[in-house]
């Protein structure tokens, strides 16, 4: 199918961060060995427990759901720490990373390449007021067409209003568009409620979205080319 505009997530599709570096980091200080790759696998399971079952934190303060967050997160590593100590080490950590969120190099090369074909380029996601820094500090801002960000606009995805949107300011129908993102409950439910098809993110497969079916399914942002060529 021909599409005229591909509308983007921002965190963990366009966009990747160093947590599992960080944290690896910080265990290792504690004097717990854990391999990185492991502890992506438990950022990513943890992520999913919370998309699933609390959604919309994962946006807010994270001192707020950080030891919480940490805790569920070392329940996968099978380790016991103090949570308030690791969510204070850890918060500490981010702050001082000036490179939290890079783009992913993947990520550019198909925007790149959807401008190259003619293909509108649009971000609509859940984010605070950070959201243009991010975009402005790797450069995405001169990639993407339009951006709907939820603390702007006053609605979040799963809500259709966010799409709608989207769909106002690019002057565009939801059957001329494709959403690609990582989060099922907030992207693909709300994609397709707002009439668009969406492509989902899912590098473990069905690992922490056992009780999801959608075809619609890559392992990376690299393999959505594949609905172009």
């Amino acid at each position: 199918m021909n599409y005229s505009y591909v509308w983007f997530d921002l965190g963990l599709t366009l966009v990747g961060n160093q947590s599992a570096v960080f944290y690896r980091q910080m265990l290792w200080e504690l004097r717990v060995e854990k391999d990185e790759a492991e502890i992506r696998r438990a950022f990513y399971q943890t992520d999913k427990v919370f998309m699933r079952e609390y959604p919309h934190t994962l946006g807010g303060d994270p001192r707020y759901f950080m030891p919480w967050y940490l805790g569920i997160l070392n329940h996968h590593l099978g380790i016991r720490l103090d949570l308030s100590l690791c969510a204070q080490t850890y918060l500490e950590k981010l702050r001082i990373s000036q490179r939290h969120w890079e783009a992913l190099p993947e990520a550019v090369e198909l925007l790149k390449t959807l401008r190259k074909r003619g293909v509108g380029t649009g971000l609509i996601s859940n984010w605070d007021l950070s959201c243009r820094a991010v975009l402005s500090h790797n450069g995405l801002d001169e990639l993407l067409d339009a951006v709907v960000v939820s603390s702007e606009v006053g609605y979040e995805k799963p809500d259709e209003r966010i799409f709608q949107k989207a769909f106002d300011i690019a002057g565009v129908q939801p059957q001329q568009c494709l959403y690609v993102g990582d989060n099922y409950y907030d992207d693909v439910v709300g994609a397709e409620k707002a009439g668009m098809k969406c492509i989902l993110i899912s590098p473990y497969g069905s690992l922490g979205i056992e009780e999801i079916t959608h075809h619609d399914s890559v392992r990376s942002i690299a393999e959505v080319s594949r609905y172009f060529d």
